[in-house]
């Protein structure tokens, strides 16, 4: 085989080999400036009494944040966000494809776009009250779940599990999108912020509570 020939083989090769296997979309890293976001968002849901998921009443309270982004990414497309909000809400485009981009589907096989690529939470600093941790899949996904948290978390009001916030092209605005519960049929949150100086304020919390 001359080199022509075995340079053209590998290629066919290498090719096959990525339509066999395809490349995992790489996961965002969160930074400082996520860690802000989520802590101004979970410090604004310990004093929410619409996030009430146990009888744990606001004082002394804790949250408890999932430390990995969530395991399906299906509800992150701008416009079937844009249907979940109920209101006069809105939300800045750019927000929302960053959001999107930055929680990438892994498209392990054709059709597959709701599997994404996990980031972690662990290496952020949050403020008193909120509990990183690595919940269970039972805890999160089982409708009788709340005798589970009040056991192992008696001071939780619930849980969050979010996905990577999504940022204006200015700086100025996040979008973020999480789970949260327990709650009997599953439920969800959008939530909008600003920031000024070095503060990020929530401005709205959308919920979001199935049947």
């Amino acid at each position: 085989m001359n080199k022509r020939a075995a340079f053209f083989f590998l290629t066919l090769l290498s090719l096959a080999l990525t339509v066999a296997h395809p490349l995992r979309a790489a996961p965002a890293v969160p930074d400082e400036r996520d860690g802000r976001v989520l802590d101004a968002l979970l410090v604004h849901l310990l004093s929410d009494p619409r996030f009430v998921f146990s009888g744990v009443s606001t004082s002394q309270s804790t949250i408890l944040l999932h430390a990995s982004t969530p395991e399906s990414v299906g509800d992150l497309q701008p416009e079937t966000m844009r249907i979940n909000i109920v209101g006069d809400y809105t939300l800045p485009d750019d927000a929302l494809l960053d959001l999107r981009r930055r929680n990438p589907p892994r498209k392990a096989s054709p059709g597959d776009t709701n599997a994404p690529v996990a980031a972690y939470f662990t290496n952020l600093t949050f403020s008193p009250g909120i509990i990183v941790t690595n919940l269970s899949s039972d805890l999160r996904t089982d409708r009788r779940s709340i005798v589970e948290m009040q056991f192992a978390y008696p001071k939780a009001r619930g849980w969050v599990e979010a996905n990577l916030p999504g940022y204006s092209n200015d700086g100025s605005s996040a979008v973020v999108n999480a789970y949260i519960g327990p709650s009997a049929h599953g439920a969800s949150l959008i939530a909008f912020l600003k920031k000024s100086g070095d503060k990020w304020t929530v401005k709205w919390v959308h919920f979001n509570f199935y049947v």
